[in-house]
């Protein structure tokens, strides 16, 4: 178990809030991160969240406007990560991952191509029926159910599942 992540002052496992840990691939998103950082703040400012910002070395100021997000939240809310060179999205999620502190995972574009505020209600989802939740071109909540004997994997009796590198996201993670 994650140092970080133990029970403290008595709490059981049911007892203590669970903690989402955002992963935002960034490459020349200095114009929208600000945004997208704000919006996730508004929907998600009860719960225990991080948000990882992987830069790949955006030569727009994305990893300026990142440090000063980081001042300005707090370092322990935002956090960037910094790769050398332009290395894609797939790999940044991967590296994401490996710093991920989180019980559960979000994956989402830093473009606002899918609004923050989808993300409550995924959650909800997710806590309730075990749910994959995707959000399309047009932004709209789509749901998938994949009811599983283990909750920390999915599968579909009907045929493959489609891994896309778009899209809102969440899985359990811990």
């Amino acid at each position: 178990m994650n140092p970080e992540n133990e029970l403290q002052n008595g709490e059981d496992e049911h007892s203590r809030r669970p903690k989402y840990t955002i992963l935002l691939p960034t490459y020349n998103e200095a114009e929208n991160l600000p945004i997208c950082i704000w919006l996730i703040n508004k929907y998600l400012n009860e719960l225990n969240y991080e948000v990882l910002i992987i830069d790949d070395n955006s030569p727009d100021g994305t990893q300026d406007i990142a440090k000063k997000l980081c001042n300005e939240f707090g370092n322990d809310k935002i956090i960037l990560l910094t790769r050398e060179g332009k290395l894609g999205l797939g790999s940044a999620y991967v590296f994401g991952l490996k710093q991920a502190r989180g019980d559960f995972v979000i994956l989402m574009d830093a473009d606002l191509s899918h609004h923050p505020k989808h993300i409550p209600e995924m959650i909800a989802l997710q806590n309730k029926n075990n749910v994959i939740g995707h959000a399309d071109h047009e932004s709209e909540l789509r749901i998938r159910l994949f009811r599983t004997p283990d909750p920390n994997s999915t599968k579909s009796n009907s045929g493959p599942i489609r891994a896309e590198s778009n899209g809102i996201k969440i899985i359990r993670f811990r």
